[in-house]
């Protein structure tokens, strides 16, 4: 894969967490850092909240996980907003499409209409992307 893609929250998660490897989440976590990626708008909350729900349930020390958000968040990701219009017709349609969250059909939305790949460890929306065509990591 060239040039910019979505990165969703679940893959550099997994680039993190000990308990969450998957095989490419190092390779996309070092993408990230040389070149960049593209997140919706609610990526940072959605990073944040994972880590404080690893934190409380002792899967990472307080200390891991501010050395981890730092890190996660500040990675050169552009943050793309969503407006109301697109929140409410087009991420509501591939949720309901594919029976993924309103988030992950965010993810999905960025990257078809940004015509870019999409990095997920998330099965169900690995699923969707490759359904509809776009390349998935």
């Amino acid at each position: 894969m060239t040039g910019a893609f979505v990165v969703d929250a679940s893959i550099l998660l997994a680039a993190l967490l000990p308990d969450e490897r998957v095989d490419v989440s190092s390779w996309v976590f070092e993408r990230c850092v040389e070149g960049g990626a593209r997140a919706p708008v609610h990526w940072p909350l959605e990073i944040v909240n994972a880590l404080i729900r690893a934190a409380r349930r002792g899967r990472v020390s307080v200390e891991e996980r501010d050395r981890s958000i730092i890190k996660l968040l500040s990675l050169p990701i552009e943050i793309i907003p969503i407006t109301a219009d697109v929140a409410g017709r087009a991420i509501v349609t591939l949720a309901d499409r594919h029976g993924l969250s309103p988030y992950d059909a965010a993810y999905l939305h960025l990257a078809l209409t940004m015509e870019s790949g999409l990095a997920t460890a998330e099965a169900a929306l690995r699923r969707a992307a490759d359904s509809i065509g776009v390349e998935v990591l």
